[in-house]
């Protein structure tokens, strides 16, 4: 299955990306890591259950 890269909202409010093959209803309420940018544009991870799918 082809892999999609979603935006994210975490359960703590963290908005981030990821990359999976799972479909965009099966992620919520899943532990993920996600990728994000902190205050600095330094690339940072973080994990959390997803709440929300915001783009595909």
């Amino acid at each position: 299955m082809k892999k999609t890269i979603y935006t994210v909202l975490l359960q703590d409010s963290t908005v981030g990306m990821l990359s999976s093959d799972m479909p965009e209803d099966a992620l919520i309420g899943t532990q993920v890591t996600v990728d994000l940018h902190d205050e600095n544009g330094m690339p940072i991870k973080a994990s959390g259950t997803v709440v929300e799918v915001l783009e595909p």
